[in-house]
Order: structure tokens, then C-alpha cells, then sequence
């Protein structure tokens, strides 16, 4: 005797909800973080700055490796960047966050810019941006 084919019947009907999730914020990024010049640098999980006055977040799209990055992984190059740091004089990406003020007026969330370490250059590319002449 041949088995009947199961089959099911239901007379529910399903509804479809179109509930929104959305995410919960990042508060953590990953990033390779120098302790000391005696230990090479690691990957870590770190908090995501909140920028002060004055400053932006920016996500980092790209960063190039330099010389000048691997002399300073080794100590071999003289920078001012308090340990524990994450290694890197330059790169581009994307404004995410800004913490006010008018030397921060033009970066608005979502403004692509390039940057690099060197304080000087970084306010005449500000400058730049903003459509402001060079300051001395």
C-alpha cells in the first residue's frame, strides 16, 4: 500500500510586518595600535573618539604605509604622538561627526577630505576647503 503524499492546509494567513530595525550605534572601532616601540603594534578594538571642540571624526577610507609609518613603528622617527597611538601621518575619509565650534564650520558629516599629520598643512587644507585664503 502506497503512502499518500503528505500535504498541508492552514487556514491562517500570514501577515507581513514591516518593522524597522535599525542597528545599534557603533561605539567601538578596529584599529592597529602601538603600545611602546619594544612591542610590535596589534590589532585592538577600541572606543570610537568623540570629537571636542573644534575637531571632526573621520572615518578613514585609505592610508597609505610610508617610510616615514615604518621608521615610527620602530622609533626611528621623531613624532609627538602619545602611546598608547595608532600608527599613521596621512590619509582620506570621510567626516562622520563634529565637535562645533567655527573652526569646524564647512565640515559638515559626510565632507571627503584628505589629511595628513603635519598641523601646518592640515589648516591649509582646511583653509582650502572652506574657500578661505592661506593664514601665514
Amino acid at each position: 500500500m502506497e503512502a499518500a503524499p503528505a500535504t498541508a492546509t492552514s487556514s491562517a494567513t500570514s501577515t507581513s510586518t514591516t518593522e524597522s530595525t535599525v542597528p545599534p550605534p557603533v561605539k567601538t572601532m578596529r584599529a592597529l595600535v602601538l603600545e611602546d616601540f619594544t612591542n610590535p603594534a596589534k590589532f585592538k578594538e577600541i572606543p570610537i573618539p568623540t570629537p571636542k571642540d573644534g575637531e571632526v571624526l573621520i572615518k578613514m577610507e585609505s592610508a597609505p604605509i610610508n617610510p616615514s609609518d615604518l621608521a615610527f613603528l620602530k622609533g626611528h622617527y621623531s613624532s609627538n604622538k602619545p602611546f598608547p597611538c595608532v600608527p599613521g601621518f596621512e590619509g582620506s575619509g570621510v567626516v562622520v561627526a563634529s565637535g562645533g565650534n567655527k573652526e569646524t564650520t564647512g565640515f559638515n558629516t559626510n565632507t571627503s577630505l584628505i589629511l595628513t599629520f603635519s598641523n601646518h598643512f592640515f589648516s591649509l587644507l582646511f583653509r582650502w576647503s572652506l574657500g578661505l585664503e592661506p593664514c601665514e
